[in-house]
């Protein structure tokens, strides 16, 4: 099912529940991993500005974590919840915003009265991202 699809009484398995400045509340329904080949692992990501001394406070099912940024910067920390092989969170690695950060150009001679530009970018991890097509007009 597409999300355009869910009517509007449905309760999404994700949500965020509440922010402030330094508190971020939501809720995020999983199951477990069909098998060891079946990953069925869920994401949040955040933008986070403070220092590298600043604690991070995390609340999973009752269970709480503290870890300073510092601590988390290019390397992560993963917590299972009750022993090995439960559920199991990792929290970061956390990249700093320059590592982030790409600045090209590109001139290009259409052939056509109007084009189509897409971007996508791989990161050296593999992970990756695109642009939705721009389209432009001579």
């Amino acid at each position: 099912d597409s999300l355009a699809e869910v009517p509007d009484n449905v309760d999404l398995p994700h949500e965020i529940l509440g922010t402030d400045e330094t508190t971020l509340a939501w809720k995020s329904v999983t199951r477990g991993n069909l098998s060891m080949r079946h990953a069925t692992t869920q994401s949040l990501l955040l933008s986070i500005d403070g220092p590298l001394n600043a604690q991070l406070k995390l609340t999973v099912n009752g269970h709480s974590f503290e870890h300073q940024l510092g601590e988390l910067l290019n390397k992560g920390r993963c917590h299972y919840l009750r022993g090995w092989l439960s559920e199991a969170i990792q929290i970061g690695p956390l990249v700093p915003t320059s590592d982030c950060r790409y600045s090209s150009s590109l001139e290009d001679a259409p052939g056509e009265d109007e084009d189509r530009y897409r971007l996508e970018v791989t990161q050296t991890n593999g992970q990756g991202a695109w642009l939705t097509p721009i389209w432009a007009q001579r």
